[in-house]
């Protein structure tokens, strides 16, 4: 649904990552505030949006935020042009061990895609993972040195989630207001470059 161009501003962003690592549950409960076991994976591209206030304004600024989840490589065509249009770049990793290892993998491919954008690490299944810690450890680590911003999650739990909102809309506007990490150790450290802040 279109936003009305003269109350917000439109924040587009793909999810990139491995398959079956829980991109569409992280998208339904960013969506719905709902996790469903059954939530069947993403077979090409699903585009969610929805219509929320941006945090910290009073005047009641309305953000469309949209969500462009990305399934199969058999659809590199469809997704190289969707990441090209979008505002930010979500790299998605299971946070288990190798988890920096496949977040350089999916910055390095995002970066083919389109070479100047801004990336956020999203870390999966901070919950369920054994040996979680460790690895969001290493990509606080990964955060650090290459300046993004990191964000455990989880899907099942709802940890952290609206605080990711909360980030996309922010940042995806400029960075104006950054709310602090609603869980210790999350690393937020300023990216270089601005996203995408057209109207509409």
């Amino acid at each position: 649904r279109a936003i009305d161009h003269h109350r917000g501003f439109h924040v587009n962003c793909v999810l990139l990552g491995d398959l079956f690592i829980g991109k569409s549950k992280l998208v339904q409960r960013i969506m719905e505030d709902h996790y469903d076991p059954k939530h069947e994976p993403t077979m090409g591209i699903c585009d969610a949006q929805m219509e929320c206030p941006v945090p910290g304004r009073a005047d009641r600024k309305v953000c469309l935020l949209e969500l462009w989840d990305v399934g199969d490589e058999p659809f590199r065509s469809r997704i190289a042009a969707q990441c090209h249009k979008s505002g930010i770049m979500v790299i998605c990793v299971k946070l288990d061990p190798g988890a920096a290892d496949r977040a350089k993998y999916w910055l390095s491919k995002a970066a083919s895609y389109k070479a100047h954008s801004s990336f956020i690490l999203v870390g999966l299944q901070a919950d369920l993972v054994e040996g979680a810690e460790e690895a969001i450890q290493e990509m606080e680590v990964l955060a650090a040195e290459e300046k993004l911003f990191f964000w455990p999650t989880s899907a099942l739990t709802g940890e952290n989630v609206s605080g990711l909102k909360d980030l996309l809309v922010n940042y995806g506007l400029g960075g104006e207001g950054l709310l602090p990490p609603t869980r210790a150790g999350a690393v937020l450290t300023k990216a270089a470059g601005k996203c995408d802040q057209s109207p509409g």
